[in-house]
């Protein structure tokens, strides 16, 4: 999306932005957004950027392009145009794997819509205002789980 329809688009949802604030991509993420309105502590961006990273590196590790959803586990249908028997690569491949696998863990077990929150928030970009709390327990979960890999 070109600079002009982004800022009129953002201008659109948010009359109180100015043309120089709406040419910012943090207006246009709704985390962002978040984060700018101080309902999520630095902890949680933290958390969330952790998040991000590793079901990044999971698709990548899966070969996924464009997954329906984080719990979507159908099976890989992508190419990165890597060499798929480098040993590095399994190596890596299967931390990104476990990583995801314990964040996800850690995200399920943090409340019921705990997954609905990051997927609709973070993944998705949806403005959902009733799973904030949600995604704060979500990420506060996340922020143990790396404490306690510290620790160990």
């Amino acid at each position: 999306m070109n600079l002009e329809t982004a800022t009129w688009k953002r201008r659109q949802y948010r009359p109180d932005l100015t043309p120089d604030q709406a040419k910012d991509k943090r207006h246009g993420n709704y985390f962002e957004q978040l984060r700018l309105a101080e309902e999520v502590s630095v902890a949680q961006c933290w958390s969330a950027e952790m998040v991000m990273d590793t079901y990044e590196r999971y698709c990548h590790a899966m070969g996924l392009r464009n997954p329906r959803s984080a719990s979507d586990y159908s099976g890989p249908s992508g190419y990165d145009g890597s060499d798929p028997f480098e040993s590095e690569r399994a190596e890596r491949d299967e931390r990104a794997v476990a990583d995801w696998k314990a964040v996800r863990r850690a995200i399920l077990e943090s409340g019921p819509f705990g997954m609905m929150a990051v997927e609709a928030i973070l993944f998705e970009n949806k403005p959902m205002q009733k799973f904030v709390g949600d995604l704060r327990l979500a990420l506060n979960e996340v922020a143990r789980l790396k404490k306690r890999r510290k620790a160990a």
